[in-house]
């Protein structure tokens, strides 16, 4: 008992109790844009109150997802042990593919038979799932599992080249990077609205600087580099600005328009990496472990450990659930606007619930959730 409570003690305070918070608000806001989804798509509400707070909720929760990616970069990144290509493989791909092809194969029997039953024979039933896994048309949260499939294959040379960059070549990287891919994406998308052209320049298509491997970097420099209290006063504004922008373009943009203009919903736009930046670097530089006791941050680190299961599991909490409530009370704007913060919370926690008593199993834990 004595060893095992020393052990204990040492992975606590090996954890980096910044990257657990953000990475259990993270996976809230994902489930919060997922939630969401629907009801901001619906442009013909964009003049009612339900429809401005699902936008607001929208636009704040969209730093999610390079959130995660850069919480994989910066504790992925710089590692002695992930350096071995073949042991980096050896250990990582079975944690994340094996649950990746059990939950396809889930996704795909449940969209076909149940969700939006076409009952295809089971011969066909095989062709369409090896298609549909292929092709990452199973189910539209699947998207990241493949993201993260590619990185696994990149981060061992990745790692040589953050080994030997000296300081100015990282910041060398990201701005780079960030031109190519946030700049000329957010540019882009701009131009398309005032012309409904894509104006495409030719010398900025640059493979290494486009893409979601500037997150990894970019977790692994913020983890490592630390600014002055007036450089994060001005990081701070900017995301600030950018995170109450997003909604507020998003509804300019769209007016008007058939469909709803997901430009500054964009993983790639100036909004949400300006946003996403500020956040990573305002959890990063407070206090935690002086402003959280251990008891809750037991719980924080119980629930980031679960952000993976949660993941995968949470579409179909959210499926079912949404069956269940009742929609009589959407035609009042604030009962609906409640009715959806009450389901993010419960699409949460359920699927936490489910995560934690299948992990009373571990054989089975490590199939499902890795």
């Amino acid at each position: 008992m004595k060893r095992k409570t020393i052990i204990n003690e040492q992975a606590a305070k090996a954890r980096i109790y910044y990257l657990d918070i953000l990475r259990v608000l993270s996976i809230l806001a994902v489930i919060t844009i997922h939630v969401t989804a629907t009801n901001v798509s619906a442009i013909r509400n964009m003049d009612t109150f339900h429809w401005w707070f699902v936008n607001i909720l929208n636009s704040f929760s969209r730093s999610a997802v390079p959130i995660f990616f850069m919480i994989s970069g910066a504790l992925l990144l710089g590692n002695e042990k992930n350096g071995n290509i073949k042991e980096f493989l050896k250990k990582r791909l079975p944690r994340i593919g094996i649950p990746f092809l059990v939950w396809s194969i889930v996704y795909c029997v449940l969209k076909h038979y149940v969700i939006e039953p076409d009952y295809p024979g089971i011969f066909s039933f095989g062709k369409i799932m090896v298609k549909e896994i292929l092709q990452d048309s199973v189910y539209h949260h699947l998207w990241f599992v493949y993201i993260m499939l590619a990185m696994y294959f990149v981060i061992p040379f990745v790692n040589k080249i953050i080994k030997n960059a000296a300081k100015e070549e990282l910041q060398f990287f990201i701005v780079m990077w960030f031109f190519v891919t946030i700049a000329y994406t957010t540019f882009q998308g701009i131009y398309y609205i005032k012309t409904e052209q894509y104006f495409y320049i030719r010398f900025l298509d640059i493979p290494f600087y486009s893409g979601y491997l500037g997150f990894f970097i970019l977790g692994y420099y913020l983890k490592n580099q630390e600014f002055s209290k007036k450089m994060r006063g001005i990081i701070y504004a900017a995301g600030g600005s950018a995170m109450l922008a997003a909604p507020i373009l998003t509804y300019l943009i769209t007016r008007g328009k058939d469909v709803l203009n997901e430009l500054f919903y964009g993983n790639f736009s100036i909004t949400t990496f300006l946003s996403a930046v500020a956040v990573f670097i305002l959890f990063k530089n407070i206090a935690w472990e002086e402003k959280i006791n251990k008891r809750l941050m037991r719980l924080i680190i119980s629930m980031s450990e679960a952000t993976f299961g949660i993941y995968l599991i949470h579409l179909l909490v959210q499926i079912y659930l949404v069956r269940c409530i009742e929609t009589s009370s959407k035609s009042i704007a604030a009962f609906a606007s409640v009715s959806d913060v009450v389901t993010i919370a419960a699409v949460f926690m359920i699927s936490f619930f489910i995560v934690k008593l299948i992990n009373l199993n571990s054989r089975i834990s490590k199939i499902l959730f890795g």
